[in-house]
């Protein structure tokens, strides 16, 4: 297993995705509410299977 790293550039990119949810798309705060348990457990899920996602640490 590996351990999960948050970077800075993750969560300001994570964050004004939420943002752009709320406002661009009008998403209810319960609608968000219901993406983020998916979101956590996809990135949960790379420390167990690492390899089924691109690395993306140095995409800019």
């Amino acid at each position: 297993m590996y351990q999960i790293k948050y970077s800075e550039s993750f969560a300001s990119s994570l964050s004004q995705t939420i943002t752009y949810w709320q406002m661009d798309l009008g998403f209810s705060d319960d609608t968000i509410q219901n993406y983020i348990p998916l979101i956590s457990k996809n990135i949960h899920l790379l420390s167990d299977f690492p390899f089924i996602s691109q690395d993306v640490e140095t995409v800019k």
